[in-house]
């Protein structure tokens, strides 16, 4: 039901700011894992970016921790 439920508020947010997209990811458990202290619930994010463009940067949260360094393309 979770699922279902997290799907009707994403889409509820969309129409109601009239969205024309976004990304979203969810965060559980031990911050040493996920960058952010979240134990007690599930943390939910909605990211609005803008049109891509030469001038535009990617939008890149910490979503955890990786044994490779990260570089972003350009």
């Amino acid at each position: 039901m979770l699922n279902y439920t997290l799907l009707v508020h994403i889409k509820w947010i969309s129409k109601k700011y009239k969205l024309p997209a976004g990304s979203f990811f969810m965060r559980f458990g031990d911050k040493h894992y996920t960058g952010a202290s979240v134990t007690q619930h599930l943390h939910v994010q909605l990211f609005i970016g803008v049109v891509r463009t030469k001038k535009t940067y990617p939008i890149a949260p910490l979503l955890g921790y990786s044994t490779k360094p990260y570089t972003p393309k350009k």
